[in-house]
């Protein structure tokens, strides 16, 4: 759809992976951010979880359309 912005480049599933990692990371902190700058905050693992679970389609969906550039690439 954007690919007459910038010719789209293989990403490696690590790759994927990382981003996903840091944007949970930068999710959950900015939620939490006023109970952790107090120091009154202990770890939401349902919250967690749940961005986790919300990633896994994302890493799924990077890998697809990864493979797809390297197959037209081939």
């Amino acid at each position: 759809m954007f690919s007459f912005f910038n010719e789209s480049k293989p990403a490696s599933v690590i790759e994927v992976t990382g981003g996903v990692a840091i944007g949970i990371f930068v999710t959950y902190i900015m939620t939490y951010a006023p109970e952790i700058f107090s120091g009154a905050h202990s770890i939401d693992f349902s919250y967690l979880s749940n961005l986790l679970l919300l990633g896994i389609p994302v890493i799924i969906y990077g890998w697809f359309q990864s493979e797809k550039v390297r197959q037209r690439a081939r």
